[in-house]
């Protein structure tokens, strides 16, 4: 046996309060709390991902196109347009 089961226990307690505490920092504070410390960080890191043109080609908020279309790096003449 790899692990007894006092180790299986003591590691799914485990993941469970770090999970617990991730989630609370990472989602639910900034989420009821967005004038919080760790809301601000939030916006500020959402702001950003949209800014470098989000995740491949997905479209998040206004935003198109894949890496490189977001705000930080098109200027307001250069915008792609989508062919429909």
């Amino acid at each position: 046996m790899y692990h007894s089961i006092p180790q299986v226990i003591a590691g799914y307690f485990a993941g469970l309060l770090f999970g617990s505490t991730y989630f609370i920092v990472t989602e639910y504070t900034p989420l009821f709390y967005p004038a919080s410390i760790l809301g601000q960080m939030r916006r500020g890191v959402e702001s950003l991902w949209v800014g470098i043109g989000g995740i491949g080609g997905w479209e998040l908020s206004a935003s198109g196109g894949g890496w490189g279309e977001g705000w930080v790096f098109v200027q307001d003449g250069d915008k792609v347009s989508k062919a429909s």
